[in-house]
């Protein structure tokens, strides 16, 4: 019979966390790596595994390397604190590891921001390959947008309404701004040396505009209302900082080779 091991990665996660690990009840070992919280997020951990393993952070693809490592199960699920599987996905889940040749199952994730589901602009359905047979894992070795992959066989679910990852994205926007803050510092500092980015004005005025128009008309983010133009803007947003903190770290490369 399929093992199922959980690894989720936390820092003062104490809001969404025991949801998230209720919404797995099935999985055979559940490994949580803790960034040194200081909410009671370890004390909702342990609650349910006592595989909690402290870590100090460095970004989102060694962390969930780390917890990866020490799972001892067939199949891998990835989750985020703040997510959560449907009822629907626990049991197709739970079916597709004993009935399957494939080793990577596909799940569409249905993003909130502000409390609401945000159904275009790019964020839906949002594949994720979120669980995975751990001896064909692979990565893209991206330390922010980290994406996990197969080196065997990848199927998706045939049920998008019933069989999701939901994820609390955004419940306050300065929050949200943090994140990004922090996420483009480290895509930055990632891409320097060799990337595909164009440094100049109209480069990453250009980008960045691309970005939006993108995520508000490519991807009708106006029919998500005042949230598919705040994700626009976040697009926006985004590309720009990390342009310009990429532009900022060559620089200081150059001044410093004078």
């Amino acid at each position: 019979m399929s093992s199922i091991g959980l690894i989720v990665i936390t820092k003062n996660e104490e809001k969404y966390l025991a949801r998230c690990l209720e919404s797995c009840h099935f999985v055979d070992q559940i490994v949580i790596v803790d960034s040194f919280s200081t909410d009671s997020t370890c004390e909702i951990s342990r609650k349910f595994t006592p595989n909690v393993y402290q870590k100090a952070w460095t970004n989102w693809l060694e962390q969930r390397m780390h917890g990866i490592e020490k799972l001892e199960t067939e199949w891998i699920l990835i989750m985020d604190a703040d997510e959560y599987l449907s009822a629907g996905a626990q049991a197709y889940i739970q079916n597709f590891c004993q009935s399957t040749d494939a080793d990577m199952l596909e799940i569409p994730r249905r993003n909130l921001l502000l409390g609401e589901w945000v159904a275009h602009s790019g964020w839906y359905p949002d594949w994720q390959q979120r669980f995975i047979r751990k001896s064909t894992l692979t990565s893209n070795q991206e330390v922010v947008h980290t994406r996990f992959f197969t080196t065997g066989v990848g199927a998706r679910v045939d049920d998008e309404e019933a069989c999701y990852i939901g994820h609390n994205t955004c419940d306050g926007l300065h929050y949200y701004f943090e994140k990004m803050n922090m996420a483009t510092t480290m895509e930055a500092e990632y891409f320097l040396g060799e990337h595909p980015f164009v440094l100049n004005k109209m480069g990453i005025f250009s980008r960045s505009l691309g970005m939006f128009t993108q995520s508000f008309f490519y991807f009708k983010g106006y029919r998500d209302g005042m949230r598919g133009l705040i994700v626009a803007g976040f697009c926006f947003v985004y590309s720009f900082m990390m342009m310009t903190k990429l532009w900022a770290l060559e620089e200081q490369q150059r001044r410093d080779a004078v």
